[in-house]
């Protein structure tokens, strides 16, 4: 079983609080057999994590008695049950970081209480048929390339061709007379990318519509069968590394012969910012150059 889940904290936890409840993780996740990635920070948790059906549940009813006012019964945790035990993740990591999505702001920079509005996957795909509204695509551009929602007629797409999060900020501030008086709708993977996303453009005076509740992760999985407005694959950061719906389009191609492509199992990267870049099978074996990705 898979669990993804992110959660703020009511209030910001001292740097001691914010140990203990490091420390009490994962003694957590030795117990239940939990591996992967728990990040911690003083604002809340961000984590991937595996390990059996009955494990990943009871350590999430750990996180409870851990951090009561946190986990309080309204946190998302999302649950993929039925892996094979190739897609366990190797090895336990949890600890302590600065942000829970690093994109190098302060509250001040981006007080979460401005976030944009929670859309459910229906309502964000109804808003996604208008098409006087854009949608910003918060995900890096390795992520983007391979999946995308592409409603026919609807929404502008705009994607801010990102390496890393941390370019966001100066991106909104270049494009925000692109941005300003348009309905804004966001989306990510799962969700937590756009919280802090969507409150640093309220807080540049440009106020979102909305963001996708439960991003991309509970979109597919309200609409698993032609993946409604939802092209190619959604990148994943775990050992299933993309996944789509039932019947979905290869939408991305390999950098070295162009050929339909999506997977970025060949570890290859650009030789200029050494971001991942797709490369097929053929070229892999052939042992093309890896392309430049811009």
């Amino acid at each position: 079983t898979l669990v993804l889940f992110y959660a703020y904290r009511p209030t910001k936890a001292s740097e001691r609080e914010t140990a203990k409840a490091v420390a009490a993780c994962h003694a957590a996740m030795r117990k239940r057999g939990v591996t992967g990635r728990l990040r911690i920070a003083r604002e809340g948790y961000n984590a991937t994590i595996t390990s059996s059906y009955e494990g990943s549940r009871a350590f999430c009813d750990d996180l409870s008695r851990i951090d009561a006012e946190t986990f309080d019964g309204s946190v998302d945790f999302k649950f993929v049950d039925h892996l094979p035990r190739s897609h366990l993740m190797k090895g336990a990591k949890c600890w302590k970081v600065e942000e829970i999505v690093t994109y190098g702001m302060t509250e001040e920079d981006a007080p979460l209480h401005q976030g944009a509005t929670h859309l459910s996957p229906q309502k964000f795909h109804e808003a996604l048929e208008d098409p006087s509204a854009v949608v910003i695509d918060v995900r890096n551009a390795n992520e983007t390339l391979i999946g995308r929602f592409d409603p026919p007629g609807g929404a502008e797409y705009i994607d801010p061709r990102m390496r890393r999060s941390t370019e966001f900020p100066e991106w909104v501030r270049r494009n925000k007379a692109k941005l300003e008086g348009k309905k804004i709708l966001m989306y990510c993977t799962g969700g937590v990318r756009c919280e802090r996303a969507s409150a640093f453009l309220t807080q540049e005076g440009i106020r979102p519509h909305g963001q996708l509740e439960g991003g991309i992760h509970r979109y597919l999985e309200q609409y698993p069968d032609e993946g409604g407005h939802w092209v190619g694959k959604n990148y994943v950061f775990d050992r299933r590394f993309a996944h789509g719906a039932d019947k979905h389009d290869v939408v991305s191609r390999c950098g070295a012969c162009l050929e339909p492509w999506d997977r970025y199992q060949a570890g290859a990267r650009c030789p200029s910012c050494s971001m991942e870049v797709l490369v097929c099978r053929a070229c892999q074996r052939a042992k093309k150059a890896p392309p430049k990705c811009h």
